[in-house]
């Protein structure tokens, strides 16, 4: 019987975004990952105003959408973060 083989783990850190730009092709970087192969964690120290501005509304359009953002899968958060491009 063959064994299941373990995911591997990828951190992102992101020490500064500088004037942004870089979260599209971060969110790119984490839309490629295969999660069956992959365990993708992400850490951000220091957030451009965009990135956060970006973040806050898609947890207040789960929200709006009776649904906690923590427990979204990563597809779910793709689109909100597009929904919330598409209105800026």
């Amino acid at each position: 019987m063959a064994q299941p083989s373990k995911r591997v783990a990828v951190l992102f850190h992101i020490a500064d975004f500088n004037d942004g730009g870089i979260e599209s092709s971060l969110m790119q970087w984490l839309r490629i990952y295969d999660r069956a192969r992959f365990t993708v964690t992400l850490s951000v120290m220091f957030s451009s105003p965009a990135f956060e501005r970006r973040f806050r509304a898609m947890e207040s359009l789960a929200a709006a959408r009776g649904v906690a953002f923590a427990q979204l899968d990563l597809a779910a958060q793709e689109d909100l973060w597009q929904a919330v491009k598409r209105a800026e």
